[in-house]
């Protein structure tokens, strides 16, 4: 099968790159060529004249249940208000709800242009059958899923050691199940990653070996990392490593990260979530001036718009008052451009939500997060609302104006999933509705469908 996605401005979010109007052939789940007046003959086509084409947009950090109770925990004012919360409602979920708040959140992130998610189960997963429900959620979306196992809620450690340590185990066996589900198939568009346990206090031997059981099976591997001294831990015990994304890390010292250099582990930022719950921004900035893998997530849906475009631009923002904030700390300003050397521009951003995304999806070797020939294809159509300064000056536009409104069509693995700005072979009013009684069964208490 054949797809070619004609006439747009190609936007490579590589620096000093000049918007070029070509086409995109598609071959399989593949760029096949990219280039002016591509013979394609039976090929499928979009017309994508006066649009931008670029890489999909890739989540690195999103719990996709919490769809399931959007906005709830708006009103929190940091940390503990969120957990507090979050346990009240997590025990409510069915398999059922689980599953239908994992497949609206991963639609609508496919309707905003997210081509690819790092999933964070560690919620509404109870029981296998709950890991399950969710698996089968993003298996029938068409979004590329890495979807993380973790373990249920570190409050329940407190409560009950033996019954946490039981669904620990638990959990690991189904991960192995899936795992091998997984390995079965033929280029799968939803790949299993182990979650692992906070390394809090009491827990580094459990924590270092559910690492090194990730890495038999040969997984991806995540986990929040939130209290001082747990990269240290990870890195005196040599765990740390390319197949490892931190994230949120905003107590890492200096010395950490060095230790995120020298390893290549990646770092998932999520800065609205992170800025909100009152920690420190610093980590970022750090992290995209030592050159350490950087990709952003959304973090939680109760909380934030699933809309990657919003991070973009938070990110975008922070680095800029970040930059001014040591220049006025040394006595330099106004920031002044030929002697302040700015830790992110447009592009760099743009690679952030794409490249960066992409080296946590699917490894340090991943084709993809990019357009070239030999890439995955996933790509997106961005139909800008000023093309005057959308297409004169791209990656600019997309990080100030891009929103999932202008985005006009979805390609993830060759299919079409979005076309006309409508998902492809999606019930809206259907999903709305579903979604809509999952949030009401579960923030009310409700237990019944009406």
């Amino acid at each position: 099968m054949s797809l070619l996605i004609k006439g747009g401005v190609v936007v490579t979010a590589e620096d000093g790159a000049v918007p070029t109007t070509s086409d995109v052939l598609i071959e399989g789940n593949r760029i096949a060529a990219i280039g002016t007046d591509l013979d394609a003959e039976g090929a499928e086509i979009l017309d994508a004249t006066g649009a931008l084409v670029m890489p999909g947009l890739i989540d690195t950090h999103t719990h996709s249940w919490q769809f399931g109770i959007r906005g709830a925990l708006v009103r929190g004012h940091g940390f503990l208000d969120y957990v507090k919360k979050f346990e009240l409602y997590r025990h409510r979920f069915t398999p059922e709800d689980t599953y239908d708040a994992v497949r609206g959140c991963s639609l609508a992130q496919l309707d905003l242009g997210i081509t690819g998610v790092l999933d964070f189960a560690h919620g509404a997963n109870d029981t296998p059958a709950h890991v399950r429900a969710a698996f089968d959620a993003h298996r029938s979306t068409g979004q590329r899923t890495l979807f993380a196992v973790g373990s249920t809620s570190d409050v329940e450690e407190a409560a009950d050691p033996e019954r946490f340590e039981a669904a620990r185990q638990e959990r690991l066996d189904t991960v192995t199940e899936l795992a091998q589900l997984v390995a079965s198939e033929t280029d799968p568009l939803v790949t299993v990653a182990l979650g692992l346990l906070t390394p809090a206090p009491g827990r580094e031997q459990r924590v270092l070996s559910e690492i090194d059981f990730g890495r038999s099976l040969g997984l991806q591997l995540t986990f929040h990392q939130n209290r001082p001294g747990e990269i240290a831990l990870l890195a005196e015990n040599d765990r740390l490593g390319p197949d490892l994304i931190v994230v949120h890390s905003n107590t890492a010292n200096s010395d950490e990260v060095d230790m995120l250099v020298a390893s290549r582990t990646a770092l998932s930022a999520t800065p609205e979530s992170e800025v909100g719950a009152g920690w420190s921004p610093h980590i970022m900035r750090r992290a995209l001036r030592r050159g350490i893998p950087v990709g952003i997530g959304i973090d939680t849906p109760s909380t934030d718009p699933v809309n990657l475009w919003q991070q973009i631009r938070v990110l975008m923002l922070l680095m800029k008052a970040l930059d001014a904030e040591e220049a006025r700390r040394l006595g330099r300003y106004p920031v002044d451009s030929t002697l302040e050397r700015s830790t992110l521009e447009y592009e760099g951003a743009l690679r952030v939500a794409t490249r960066g995304g992409a080296y946590s999806l699917a490894g340090k070797d991943a084709r993809l997060g990019i357009l070239e020939p030999g890439a995955l294809a996933d790509v997106i159509v961005v139909r800008p609302d000023d093309p005057d300064i959308a297409l004169a000056d791209p990656a600019p536009y997309l990080v100030q104006y891009g929103s999932g409104s202008q985005v006009e069509a979805v390609v993830v693995d060759g299919v079409v999933r979005k076309r006309d700005f409508a998902l492809v072979d999606v019930d809206a009013e259907e999903l709305k509705r579903k979604n809509s009684a999952v949030r009401r069964r579960v923030v009310d208490g409700e237990r019944n469908d009406s």
